[in-house]
């Protein structure tokens, strides 16, 4: 990946992350914009063609981040048993 590449990564995570922990608050809410956000890069694809994959892949990352950071300290606090 090229300096860019990497910067476009890093722009998207912390979306991703803010994604993930609005998902665990409200979900319909978290649906909605992540859904939002991956129509519009959709778009910006389809009309553009700047490989907005690689965005998509930085808020896949920080969405899952967030995941494995809520599940972590769940399991931490005892809430799975």
């Amino acid at each position: 990946m090229t300096k860019k590449d990497w910067f476009r990564f890093w722009l998207h995570f912390p979306v991703g992350v803010f994604c993930g922990v609005l998902s665990f608050f409200n979900a319909i809410a978290g649906l909605v914009l992540s859904f939002s956000f991956i129509s519009y890069e959709v778009l910006n694809d389809w009309r553009k063609h700047d490989s907005s994959y690689k965005d998509v892949f930085g808020f896949a990352f920080g969405y899952g981040f967030a995941w494995a950071v809520i599940i972590l300290f769940a399991w931490k606090l005892g809430i799975f048993g």
